[in-house]
């Protein structure tokens, strides 16, 4: 349901009532590498007026989709 809402526009920086956005409050790793599929990477730099999610998280997530999709390859 999720992937299907992004693909159809949600915006997963979009902050919800109580000041977070999807990143923030991603459960599982498989979930957040699918949120930052969706996040251009001209907003991730910029993520820190938008979302609370820090630099380090998202060089981390960006090293295990890329890991996994060596992992798939093989």
């Amino acid at each position: 349901v999720a992937e299907l809402l992004l693909q159809y526009g949600a915006d997963p920086l979009l902050k919800g009532a109580n000041g977070k956005c999807a990143l923030d409050e991603v459960g599982d790793e498989q979930m957040e590498s699918l949120i930052l599929r969706y996040v251009p990477k001209s907003k991730r730099i910029a993520l820190k007026g938008k979302c609370s999610i820090n630099s380090q998280k998202l060089e981390k997530t960006k090293e295990r989709a890329n890991h996994n999709i060596s992992a798939d390859k093989v």
